[in-house]
């Protein structure tokens, strides 16, 4: 028992022996842990073992916690015998070969941080080369299936100035392949400070008369909480650029509702959030009747969703929560307009990390990823007809 839970649970049981448990409620977990394993299987032993736990249970609410220690260790150490007797090769074999998979499921990107830590040492300047080239692949693969990639900024800042000029290198590299890109940087700063945030990012930095442009992103995301005056500089620079930018409204994280949904006058944080934002980018629709600055709608509140995009009829929705955060397609049909335009649906733990669910050692990642970016947008166009 004591090496099959952690091939079926990844828990480490080096340090609970399983006749050295602290306490009563360790063991009876410990042991229940592994009667409900075999009941899954609908394994003979198990109806037994249950029973026994459900005996063991009426035992812990009438006798002291040592006592129940006692049994529950006896009986941990039944299990572990009966696991072993019984034979169970047949359920035992499948977990062998997942452990197996996941040995090998890191072999493909070792052999990348080996090959960048060879060139440039082990260290910030190694670990961002292997970034850019995972990267990289991801952007051949991908390229002819998205329209876009929204590399976020945390996880390149992280590894200092070495992540953000591999940063800049994997936009350039997005771009020559035709992809559009956002920077998920969602800056909140007012005045000068926005304005030298909107310039690096957007429009430039003006060196004697001269535009140098740095990470050149094609939109951004903004937190704009502070007001107008921490969305005007980026708006300013999008316009002279022909670039737009997404501000957050109503975002998909779980504690989204602790200011978000706060009641102002007669709307809602939100609302107000998205109201706002229409109104300062008013003037600068484009073609299809949307604003260079759009709204973060996040996908895991639908009914949400559905009543800004009738609130909010020139702003475009970036939808963030799809398939890892528990968005369906189903929710993020309501983003769109009655013609399939005005918004953008977002995916990355499901399309970068695609890989681990394939059962292969991660040198399918490129293929992993674009099956699962094609497979989200066949899923999206079973709700959204684009006319």
């Amino acid at each position: 028992a004591n090496l099959l839970a952690p091939a079926l649970y990844g828990i480490n049981l080096d340090n609970i022996p399983i006749l050295g448990f602290e306490n009563a409620r360790r063991a009876f977990l410990f042991g229940l842990l592994h009667a409900h394993f075999l009941a899954y299987h609908r394994n003979i032993l198990a109806d037994c073992l249950v029973y026994k736990f459900l005996h063991l249970r009426q035992f812990f609410l009438r006798h002291r916690p040592r006592e129940v220690e006692i049994k529950a260790q006896s009986l941990c150490c039944n299990i572990a015998s009966a696991l072993v007797n019984a034979r169970i090769q047949n359920f035992l074999e499948p977990c062998k070969q997942q452990m197996r998979r996941r040995m090998q499921a890191g072999r493909l990107f070792t052999r990348i941080r080996q090959a960048a830590f060879e060139e440039h040492g082990v260290g910030l300047k190694g670990a961002a080369e292997a970034i850019y080239q995972f990267n990289a692949g991801l952007i051949d693969a991908l390229c002819d299936v998205v329209p876009a990639v929204k590399p976020q900024s945390a996880y390149y800042e992280n590894l200092g100035w070495q992540g953000m000029e591999m940063l800049e290198r994997t936009i350039r590299y997005a771009k020559s392949k035709g992809l559009f890109v956002i920077a998920d940087i969602k800056r909140g700063d007012i005045g000068s400070t926005a304005a030298a945030y909107a310039e690096g990012w957007l429009s430039g930095a003006s060196i004697e008369g001269q535009q140098f442009k740095s990470f050149d992103a094609d939109c951004v995301t903004l937190n704009g909480y502070m007001g107008s005056d921490s969305i005007n500089p980026f708006l300013k620079a999008a316009k002279e650029e022909g670039k737009c930018v997404f501000v957050l409204v109503k975002t998909s994280n779980p504690g989204s509702g602790e200011l978000q949904d706060i009641v102002a006058g007669d709307r809602l944080v939100y609302q107000v959030m998205g109201d706002l934002n229409e109104r300062i980018a008013a003037g600068t629709e484009g073609k299809y009747g949307y604003t260079m600055a759009g709204a973060v709608t996040g996908a895991t509140y639908p009914s949400d969703i559905r009543a800004l995009r009738k609130r909010l009829e020139h702003t475009f929705f970036l939808v963030p929560g799809y398939g890892a955060q528990g968005g369906t397609a189903d929710d993020v049909r309501y983003a769109f307009d009655k013609y399939g335009h005005g918004a953008i649906v977002n995916s990355s733990r499901g399309i970068m990390c695609a890989w681990q669910k394939t059962g292969g050692d991660g040198h399918d990642f490129q293929e992993a990823a674009r099956n699962a970016a094609i497979a989200m947008r066949d899923d999206i166009k079973q709700f959204v007809t684009i006319v």
